[in-house]
């Protein structure tokens, strides 16, 4: 008779722990921790293994912690990675195709300038140099590109937006970049180089003031990577200015 009780309650008591372990083992499931789950399933049906499983659930959280921290750690490294004043192999491609315009500037008769801008949803508009064919001396690549940007594009496209230019813009291309919310510039050959090879443009001297000066005096930032080091910077000048 006394077996036939304690044999009774000990059912209860099993049945209960059952009953508790499958409310432990939904509750896991259900905030996504399903090894966890998993591991007091089986301790439920094994209740021998209980500190065993206790023991596994502490591996299992140390686990997910050390998980956590690398993926941060992962993207901290991505974002320095994607630094947007460092030339890019991608840059690179674009400043190829500036120089490309630049080339077709000079072939139209006019300065070996070029650039092209490039906006985010993959728009690309280009903007040659037209100093001599329309006889205004304001007609640089950049400005130029910059009017036809501004009349297709939405400020907030433009911001987002990257200008590449065969030569670092002039102080006065930099202002019409600035004014017209362009959010980044990259460039190939350097100011300093172009002065060496053209002392003067059309009888005017060469300014020598750096874009990122320029942009410097501004309350909104541009970001600004460059020079590149493309021989085609270069080759695109040769033998232009001699005459």
């Amino acid at each position: 008779m006394f077996a036939r009780i304690r044999s009774f309650f000990t059912y209860l008591s099993y049945r209960s722990f059952l009953a508790v372990g499958s409310m432990y083992v939904a509750a896991a499931s259900l905030i996504g921790f399903e090894m966890l789950a998993v591991i007091l399933g089986y301790a439920t049906i094994w209740p021998v293994g209980a500190p065993l499983a206790v023991i596994a659930i502490g591996l299992y959280v140390l686990a997910k912690r050390l998980l956590a921290n690398w993926r941060r750690s992962r993207v901290t490294i991505d974002l320095v990675s994607n630094d947007s004043t460092e030339v890019s192999a991608e840059d690179e491609s674009y400043l190829l195709h500036a120089i490309e315009v630049a080339r077709q500037s000079r072939a139209n008769g006019n300065h070996p300038f070029g650039a092209i801008l490039v906006a985010p949803d993959g728009t690309l508009i280009e903007g040659q140099n037209t100093v001599v064919t329309s006889g205004d001396p304001t007609g640089h690549a950049e400005t130029n590109l910059v009017r036809r940007v501004s009349a297709q594009l939405t400020a907030e496209l433009r911001r987002a937006s990257t200008l590449y230019t065969s030569t670092e813009p002039c102080a006065m291309c930099s202002g019409a970049i600035y004014w017209s919310g362009i959010g980044r510039v990259v460039y190939a050959l350097p100011e300093q180089m172009l002065g060496a090879m053209v002392p003067a443009q059309d009888g005017e001297p060469t300014m020598d003031l750096p874009c990122r000066e320029v942009f410097a005096r501004g309350g909104s930032t541009v970001s600004v990577a460059g020079p590149a080091v493309i021989p085609e910077a270069a080759a695109v000048h040769e033998g232009f200015w001699d005459s």
